[in-house]
């Protein structure tokens, strides 16, 4: 059984490759993260308070470190220090 159509990220093996991290905070169910991902970043960690958004992160992308205590107030970002990229995902 299918599961429908899959993206693949294609790099130019020939372009010098750089690494970029990020912090993505009210992750959602990653739209903003892929597009990251495409763009080459590595996902040092994913906050999202919603559960089933969460689920989502994960089934989706296992790789990504979707923190489990994921409620903003809780969150810490001095571990992350010397990310390249922090997000924040405005909800409406």
């Amino acid at each position: 059984m299918s599961k429908g159509p899959s993206l693949q990220i294609v790099k130019n093996r020939s372009e010098k490759q750089m690494t970029l991290d990020s912090v993505e905070i009210c992750a959602g169910a990653g739209g903003q993260a892929l597009g990251l991902e495409m763009a080459g970043f590595e996902h040092t960690a994913l906050v999202e308070i919603e559960q089933e958004a969460q689920r989502t992160l994960r089934l989706n992308r296992p790789h990504w470190n979707t923190l489990e205590k994921g409620d903003v107030r809780d969150f810490s970002g001095k571990r992350f220090k010397g990310v390249d990229h922090r997000v924040k995902t405005n909800h409406a």
